[in-house]
């Protein structure tokens, strides 16, 4: 029997998770009691009204937990709890689209765009969990996806990645929480800056070993106006 590698699917399902959280909070006004201007959050919050809809409010937090709670099972790699934690989300995504919604709010849901997607999404994330269950968790499970290889690309992706308030630095928590180490978290922090800054440089390094310039040379107008 062959051996099946263990292919490391976390990056590829955290990013259905983070997607389906941006269609919550793009299609919000669909999960309310009313299609209408007046109900939109951003309206009311222009108006300075102080009553919102609990429904997307509820779904956001909801979100939030199950992509913490996928996270300590990914670095504690407990394939069992995975499965359970995958039936779970089967069986609750059912019921909250199929069933529930289109009693509660006397829709359909393939008439609720943001409900489709978000179903699109999570059979994504479904298909990748099973492929994890199977394979099992690779050995090596710490760091960050975009800093496995060096460009100019990566490195504009995970500013962008870090600028995202609060992701870093639960990320970082997490890891020092759910990992065996014996570094305090200070140190664990600052561990993480040192590989941070190492990986930022040497993406630097491989874009100026690219395009080298002459030493003692001034650089070009173009090149001191960008802003990265």
């Amino acid at each position: 029997c062959p051996i099946v590698p263990k292919v490391d699917y976390y990056s590829s399902m955290f990013l259905c998770d983070f997607i389906v959280i941006f269609l919550i909070i793009a299609g919000h006004q669909r999960f309310s009691n009313s299609d209408s201007v007046q109900d939109n959050i951003i309206y009311r919050y222009i108006q300075g009204s102080s009553s919102i809809d609990i429904t997307p409010i509820l779904m956001l937090l909801i979100q939030f937990l199950l992509i913490i709670v996928d996270r300590i099972i990914y670095l504690k790699k407990h394939v069992h709890t995975k499965f359970y934690f995958l039936c779970f989300q089967f069986v609750v995504l059912h019921l909250w689209l199929v069933i529930i919604y289109p009693i509660w709010f006397q829709r359909a849901m393939p008439t609720n765009w943001a409900a489709v997607s978000i179903y699109i999404f999570k059979s994504f994330y479904f298909m990748l969990s099973s492929l994890q269950i199977r394979n099992g968790y690779p050995t090596r499970i710490l760091g960050n996806f975009l800093t496995t290889r060096y460009s100019i690309l990566r490195l504009l992706c995970y500013k962008l990645y870090c600028i995202i308030p609060f992701l870093y630095e639960m990320r970082v928590l997490m890891d020092w929480m759910f990992t065996p180490t014996s570094l305090s978290l200070t140190y664990y922090f600052m561990m993480e800056e040192i590989a941070r800054n190492a990986w930022t440089q040497k993406c630097w390094r491989i874009t100026y070993g690219r395009s080298p310039t002459k030493r003692a040379k001034n650089r070009g107008r173009c090149e001191r106006c960008k802003i990265i």
